[in-house]
């Protein structure tokens, strides 16, 4: 009879503790990535051969936006994009294929191949993996260009971030830009987990850290 009392109470106390961490869990708010990066880079370049500098682009008040990713998740990233692009005072236009815009405008792209989602009764998450390029002249071909050339995983994704404005240094070099600013970051298994019990939403706080990078590449002009 004692030992069942015994029994007893170390099953209440194992089920309080269960409760406890099940309620900890979903109150639990996280943002956060295995691996991430990000890189600005702004040059100003002397005329090639004797030529006048080329003015890029054609209208700087105009952001061009292309958000590669899925569902709810390209959405809300196309959304706090947006948001970070007007706070600028300039004009956010969003684009499905940003190759059509090279050196009309700005150009950002949100380029995230790898993505997924998972939902249990204590919370939500969601995660992505690639990169966010922004680039001041509008340079559309140097990311096209660099993404043909890789096979995005976790580790090229480092190389494959600084490759792309190598090649927009390089054309702008070639072509004698009058300036050349490009931006690049970049996140492997970024992942935000909302629990049950808070109002946060898993899709709106990745949004958020993925903008809140673009706002950086933007404070400098």
């Amino acid at each position: 009879m004692v030992g069942l009392k015994k029994l007893s109470v170390v099953l209440l106390i194992l089920l309080g503790i269960g409760l406890i961490i099940s309620g900890a869990i979903a109150e639990e708010t996280y943002v956060g990535s295995d691996y991430s990066g990000e890189s600005h880079r702004s040059l100003s370049y002397l005329p090639v051969q004797g030529q006048p500098p080329k003015e890029v682009p054609e209208n700087s008040d105009v952001v061009y936006i292309a958000v590669y990713a899925d569902g709810k998740l390209k959405d809300a990233i196309a959304e706090a994009l947006s948001r970070v692009v007007q706070s600028r005072g300039l004009k956010p236009v969003l684009v499905e294929d940003y190759r059509e815009y090279d050196l009309k405008g700005r150009l950002v792209v949100a380029f995230f191949p790898v993505e997924g989602t998972k939902k249990d009764p204590l919370s939500r998450e969601v995660w992505l993996s690639g990169v966010l390029y922004y680039s001041y002249p509008g340079d559309a071909k140097s990311i096209f260009n660099s993404t043909l050339r890789y096979s995005l995983s976790k580790s090229t994704i480092d190389d494959y971030a600084s490759r792309i404005c190598q090649t927009s240094e390089k054309r702008a070099v070639e072509e004698g830009f009058k300036e050349n600013e490009c931006g690049v970051a970049y996140w492997w298994n970024l992942k935000a987990k909302v629990g049950t019990l808070t109002d946060g939403d898993p899709y709106e706080l990745i949004a958020e850290e993925i903008s809140s990078a673009l706002a950086n590449m933007l404070a400098s002009k």
